[in-house]
């Protein structure tokens, strides 16, 4: 079966209205680097904005994103991407239905793999969470870990034998 999410691996469409956004892992291919993000399908912000002195509804407000095209924010990660976009593959890893939880877990698999301290990764910040989920669905953890150990026992591997990941 195929799904129209773009670049994206994924096992399932992403994008269902049921969801607020994504977590996602960037890997290069070449190096074994990679980048854990986050990104929202729906726009948010102010419901009203002030527009020529008088304040209308935000037109923007519950519009979707270009989560399909989306690449990352990660400056240097975007640079190397244009040139050399072969070397990248980009994976989402699970989908969350809030805010609250897309921060939350970015932030937790961020500091869990240690993505700030080590060198295989080019994450150089974490979000923000103002506020714990209510309730946490930990169904998806399991995937996310699979895939990001598959991801880094699999380029040692390659690396440590000579070869190429792809």
């Amino acid at each position: 079966m195929t799904f129209s999410n773009g670049h994206w691996d994924a096992e399932v469409q992403l994008g269902d209205k049921q969801w607020f956004g994504f977590l996602y892992l960037v890997a290069n291919v070449k190096t074994g680097k990679a980048y854990l993000g986050r990104k929202a399908y729906w726009r948010g912000g102010r419901k009203t904005v002030v527009k020529n002195g008088c304040r209308i509804p935000n037109p923007a407000l519950g519009k979707t994103t270009s989560w399909r095209t989306y690449k990352t924010s990660c400056k240097p990660l975007l640079a190397e991407i244009k040139a050399k976009p072969k070397d990248f593959k980009f994976f989402a890893l699970a989908e969350f239905a809030n805010k609250t939880d897309l921060h939350y877990w970015e932030a937790a698999l961020i500091f869990e793999y240690q993505c700030l301290l080590t060198p295989a990764y080019y994450n150089n910040h974490c979000p923000e969470i103002y506020v714990l989920p209510a309730q946490q669905d930990d169904r998806w953890r399991h995937d996310a870990h699979d895939l990001i150990r598959y991801w880094r026992v699999k380029f040692d591997k390659e690396v440590n034998d000579g070869g190429t990941i792809l």
